[in-house]
């Protein structure tokens, strides 16, 4: 069952902006390039006047490919943090808690020739996966307490991973009303998942937290972030830093306060699935872009 929440005016809120899967997501379109994505994202974010974003990394794409450690090197060089998300991806509740530390602490030498005196120490889960049963969660926890790293949640996140590979299949082929559509049909349900988000926090907490905005450094995502800046800035967004959201009372705990999961507040609350929140049926996303016989 959905709960029915209100609508509300125009508030006023924080957000801070993190990057998830440095230095390369999913596939590039032709003439695109890893380096040329995220230059073109922080051209974006450089308009908007964020800065103390984190980018968190997956340091095996720069073992499959030398020359994305130059990505790497720009996002540090435009005053951004890097943050830990593990070599490969590797999800907590999917490896056990021995293969994810050990895949963790693997990822540590790329970030520390890469920014030698960060602190804090960010992390961040892979699939936002904490685990699935107490025993991995608290050794996780453990040991990234005992590196000095601080987990950043996720209050917002607009999915844009679903949209990026039928753009992708809209460039190869030429369809330029696949790209519109994707497009329009993204920053639709963007709004949708953030108008949600904020009308659940306030009726929760009587209150707007600092909220923590996911995207992806998807060709996708190059062309559609100025458009998503402006809609969070337009829904009375202000960006701040990581470490001043972060710097909250809200997210002192490691958990929201009370009987509620980022899940929820992500979600816009309990009952709500990604399906229920599109403005679109996922069916068009798997057939735009693909050849027609």
């Amino acid at each position: 069952m959905t709960t029915r929440l209100p609508t509300l005016g125009r508030t006023q809120f924080d957000m801070a902006v993190t990057v998830d899967d440095l230095p390369a997501f999913g596939s590039l379109p032709p003439g695109a390039s890893r380096a040329g994505v995220v230059r073109q994202m922080l051209q974006s974010m450089r308009a908007q006047g964020i800065t103390g974003s984190v980018g968190f990394v997956n340091g095996v794409a720069v073992q499959s490919d030398p020359t994305n450690l130059e990505v790497l090197r720009a996002w540090v060089e435009a005053g951004h943090a890097l943050g830990n998300h593990t070599w490969s991806h590797v999800a907590l509740s999917r490896v056990g808690a021995e293969r994810f530390l050990a895949d963790a602490e693997r990822n540590e030498a790329l970030l520390g020739v890469l920014q030698t005196d960060a602190v804090p120490r960010w992390f961040r889960h892979p699939e936002l996966d904490d685990g699935d049963t107490a025993a991995d969660r608290d050794r996780a926890n453990a040991w990234l307490a005992a590196q000095g790293y601080r987990v950043v949640p996720v209050t917002m996140a607009v999915q844009d991973y679903q949209f990026h590979e039928p753009f992708v299949r809209c460039v190869e082929h030429g369809d330029n009303d696949g790209m519109g559509w994707a497009r329009d049909a993204f920053l639709a349900n963007a709004r949708r998942r953030i108008e949600r988000t904020l009308a659940f926090t306030h009726a929760t907490f009587g209150r707007q937290p600092p909220h923590v905005l996911l995207v992806h450094p998807s060709a996708f995502m190059a062309v559609v972030l100025p458009d998503l800046l402006a809609l969070c800035a337009e829904l009375g967004g202000r960006f701040v830093p990581v470490a001043e959201a972060m710097a909250d009372d809200f997210y002192a705990t490691g958990a929201a306060p009370g009987d509620v999961s980022f899940v929820d507040i992500r979600m816009g609350g309990r009952g709500n699935t990604l399906k229920s929140l599109n403005d679109m049926p996922l069916e068009r996303l798997s057939a735009i872009g693909a050849p027609t016989m």
